[in-house]
């Protein structure tokens, strides 16, 4: 989030206006302006004196001179087109519960209660320059996930040196569309949904594995945006309608070391540099329409998600899924979606399943160490429109496991050099990690005015463990809330 915490003061400028909305174009400069005046000022036209009559020979009448042409008048130059621009922004505040419930291998249990308030807002502008070129920006706090209130967050003066590093403004979207009809060309902190794939990869890419990629989804850790390029190409416009939308980000910038260490500590040049390939995210989608069906597969994939510098090899993740909805009437949508991916480290030998490191110079790994993370998730849901609002449901699992091939571990007691014992335990990595979620989302959103709903909601989650991957046996949360939001 660095990058987008930067990149504020950008997004803000770009909202301030004043009378009309307009965006400042920067400074001008003497010069310009005088080319600007001169471009406008309409030359002022000069009557021309009366035409002198011939003197009158013989009775001959002279012919009347022909009139004097008018001067044109100059044209002036086209006025250019002032940029649309609308404001939009939203705050929301929820009540929540969290009611949790533990229980172990022996069937002993345990429960709590947990009670919070959270914040959630955002502030935005659509910039319309032309019929080719459009921008927006939108900052806020984390707004899908909320931002949990406390004393602190009030930036009391004592608590200011506490928030030091919590900074909870972001950049969600900063961005530019070049859109000139054959293609479209947007990039910045562009918005990205995800069609399955990414709620898989984004666990992945922030705890190493695939769990809980179904409550920590992407639109809640994510906010639907990523920086990155996106070129989209409309395939089919007629009847039934094909795009194809590539997205295109850097993962990890990874650099070669052109100096080496040589004889008696003195650094020198490195005359064959080991390749050290840097890590880029493509993602790939597929939106097809058909009246009232669309469906969209979608695929990511990660070249050199893991690399070892000294090996000069790496790992790719590739992910795979789609996302379904279809409109059955008026009244009633339904949707659904799937995905599935995979990463191991069996070329880099970086890093350990559940770790998220991701380059490393180390050529001996550990059995225990070696991975192969495996990761699914689907669901089905729908909308129904009933009274003042619409009542959403949906239905969701996920499977996360390590499928890396079985080993032995050997140990000696030599303890008693006569009769040393040797102990060989053999090890499952997938029954050590196996595990699976489950998640049942209820939400009526009750549009009290069309700028202001009122949203109770109610979620369940539940999580079972494989016989061996511990004590725990199964995890259970009851979390019901409810959420107000304003919007304009």
């Amino acid at each position: 989030m660095s990058i987008r915490r930067l990149a504020v003061a950008v997004a803000v400028g770009a909202f301030m206006v004043g009378g009309g909305v307009v965006f400042a174009q920067g400074p001008v400069t003497a010069e310009e302006a005088l080319e600007e005046a001169a471009e406008e000022t309409v030359e002022e036209e000069v009557t021309p004196p009366a035409p002198v009559a011939p003197p009158v020979v013989a009775a001959v009448e002279a012919p009347a001179p022909a009139p004097a042409p008018e001067p044109a008048a100059e044209a002036k130059p086209a006025a250019k087109p002032e940029p649309k621009v609308d404001l939009y922004g939203s705050a929301s505040y929820r009540f929540r519960g969290r009611l949790w419930n533990a229980t172990d291998k022996d069937d002993k249990s345990g429960s709590s209660f947990d009670y919070l308030n959270l914040l959630g807002w955002s502030f935005g502008a659509k910039v319309k320059v032309d019929d080719q070129i459009s921008l927006q920006f939108q900052i806020g706090n984390d707004l899908n996930s909320g931002e949990s209130i406390t004393w602190w967050n009030n930036k009391a003066p004592q608590g200011r040196s506490y928030l030091a590093g919590a900074d909870n403004l972001y950049v969600h979207l900063a961005y530019g569309t070049w859109n000139p009809g054959p293609l479209y060309l947007t990039g910045g902190v562009i918005p990205v949904v995800s069609n399955g794939t990414l709620d898989l990869l984004e666990r992945s890419m922030s705890t190493g594995k695939y769990d809980e990629s179904i409550f920590q989804t992407w639109s809640s850790q994510l906010i639907n945006s990523l920086i990155a390029l996106k070129l989209g190409v409309p395939i089919v416009k007629d009847g039934v309608k094909v795009n194809a939308e590539l997205t295109y980000s850097i993962i990890d910038p990874r650099v070669q070391s052109l100096v080496k260490s040589g004889d008696a500590g003195l650094s020198t040049p490195d005359a064959d540099p080991k390749s050290n390939s840097t890590g880029s995210l493509f993602i790939l989608d597929i939106p097809v329409v058909a009246g009232d069906f669309k469906v969209t597969p979608e695929f990511t994939y990660i070249s050199n998600r893991n690399y070892n510098e000294t090996l000069e090899k790496g790992d790719d993740e590739l992910i795979y899924g789609f996302s379904a909805s279809y409109k059955v009437n008026a009244m009633i949508s339904l949707n659904a979606n799937f995905a599935a991916g995979s990463v191991s480290n069996e070329n880099s030998l970086v890093g350990t399943y559940g770790n998220s490191r991701r380059s490393d110079t180390n050529t001996v790994i550990a059995d225990a160490n070696k991975y192969v993370s495996n990761g699914l998730l689907y669901g089905i849901g729908g909308t129904v429109k009933a009274g003042p609002g619409t009542m959403a449901i949906g239905i969701s699992a996920g499977n996360s496991y390590n499928g890396a091939d079985k080993y032995s571990v050997t140990t000696t007691d030599n303890s008693d050099p006569e009769n040393p014992v040797v102990t060989v335990k053999n090890y499952d990595p997938k029954t050590l990690t196996n595990r699976d979620d489950y998640i049942v989302d209820v939400r009526y959103t009750w549009n009290i005015h069309s700028k202001f709903n009122i949203a109770p909601r109610w979620r369940f989650y539940y999580s079972a463990y494989d016989e061996n991957s511990g004590k725990l046996k199964s995890k259970i949360e009851n979390r019901p809330e409810l959420v107000m939001t304003w919007s304009f």
